[in-house]
């Protein structure tokens, strides 16, 4: 147990802003509530937070660990043009150069990155075609080892023929066994009917959901037309992936209203990554139309999601009218997610100083979060009751450590780019 003395806890339901003196239990669950000073137990730590605020911690709805050690690599010669090339190009060239060794330190630094950022719990989409063989279970016990829960997949995709379309196919199964997590499929246009009713069958039978990229540039749609004479979500549909509560849709772009209709009237949620569609030029995320289901990731980008809120208000506001309370919803959509699927009990907690010039309280904590929050803010990352990160650092790996390693990868990837 511990107690945080003098913390304003902040309920993100209500944005009520509560002064207390909080007693945090170290158990599965991470129990906290106020308790008066008279009643401190002995010999229990007490931690003074005056000027500090306690919220439920963020979570990512949508991660790609794999992009890590991409970080300033070296670009094609001969530039992308277009979406499908940078695919080509940039990532489809790096995920098949990915070793073992890279998948893990890529979990672990983006673990270490995520809980410096105040995210307990990530949603992950891997791929690495060369290095498929217990990619999934090194990544999950890396980001264990730093603290966070993760929900994980691997990308299963045709692009690299049958035989990596099978490995990836056996990965899934095998993983799903022993971890709650998801069917990872790329995008439609890589994918032939026989692996998406294969993909489905797996998704029932493991009691999960699928996790794929959809319309995330008009190629996708082009593709299906062309070759299946229906729209992209038709033919998910088809396969029964909008009747599987748990899956997630990446990015969602390019969609007619009828698309946008049945994904409202469907139990499924859709990623907005808006720094990553701005990054590949493809467009902007329009939610009218398509439901309450909607949630914030970053696709790889970086893993702070304070950052990821912000950008989807300022671009939002321009692209489909859409105000703070919202953006904020789809934020927290994240954690309503796993708390609905994954038993996430929602009792994890960062802690920030409250550096601000002017008040915050119920009324214009919105003004504060998308006009002043930083991620420099974040000071105590708290799950089941202990420090993950305290004081800004890391208690249960050596993160200069990692980084170092990630470092010398890095530079072994690059040359084989």
């Amino acid at each position: 147990m511990m107690i945080l003395k003098n913390i304003s806890l902040f309920d993100s339901n209500t944005f009520a802003l509560t002064k207390v003196h909080l007693l945090i239990h170290s158990d599965e669950n991470g129990r906290y509530h106020p308790i008066e000073e008279r009643d401190f137990p002995a010999g229990v730590e007490v931690l003074n937070c005056e000027g500090q605020m306690a919220m439920k911690a963020f979570a990512n709805g949508h991660h790609h660990a794999y992009s890590t050690l991409a970080r300033g690599m070296p670009f094609p010669e001969n530039p992308p043009r277009d979406f499908v090339e940078i695919l080509e190009k940039i990532w489809w060239n790096l995920d098949k150069n990915l070793t073992s060794e890279m998948n893990e330190i890529s979990a672990y630094y983006t673990a270490i990155a995520s809980a410096k950022n105040g995210v307990s719990a990530v949603i992950d989409h891997h791929s690495s075609p060369f290095a498929i063989h217990h990619s999934l279970e090194t990544m999950y016990n890396a980001i264990q080892k730093v603290g966070l829960d993760s929900v994980l997949c691997y990308e299963i995709s045709d692009r690299d023929g049958e035989l990596i379309r099978d490995k990836a196919l056996e990965e899934t199964e095998e993983y799903l066994r022993n971890h709650l997590g998801l069917v990872g499929l790329h995008a439609s246009f890589t994918l032939n009917d026989d692996t998406l009713q294969k993909a489905a069958s797996l998704a029932l039978e493991t009691n999960s959901g699928v996790h794929i990229h959809l319309a995330e540039a008009e190629a996708d749609q082009i593709d299906s037309i062309n070759k299946y004479h229906k729209r992209v979500v038709e033919r998910l549909s088809d396969f029964g992936f909008l009747t599987i509560p748990k899956s997630i849709f990446a990015h969602g772009l390019y969609l007619s209203s009828k698309e946008k209709e049945m994904i409202a009237s469907s139990p499924v949620y859709v990623v907005q990554n808006p720094e990553s569609n701005l990054n590949n030029k493809v467009g902007y995320f329009n939610g009218k139309e398509m439901g309450n289901h909607i949630m914030l990731g970053t696709d790889g980008m970086h893993s702070n999601m304070i950052r990821s809120a912000q950008t989807a208000y300022f671009t939002g506001q321009n692209f489909e009218d859409i105000d703070m309370q919202a953006i904020y919803t789809r934020l927290r959509n994240v954690n309503r997610y796993l708390e609905t699927h994954f038993g996430d009990n929602g009792n994890d907690l960062l802690i920030m100083d409250m550096d601000t010039p002017t008040p915050i309280h119920q009324n214009n904590y919105l003004g504060h979060f998308f006009f002043g929050f930083e991620n420099r803010h974040i000071r105590h990352l708290i799950k089941n009751g202990n420090f993950i990160m305290r004081d800004k650092k890391l208690q249960n790996v050596d993160e200069e450590i990692i980084k170092k390693e990630a470092q010398k990868l890095a530079l072994y990837l690059w040359k084989k780019l």
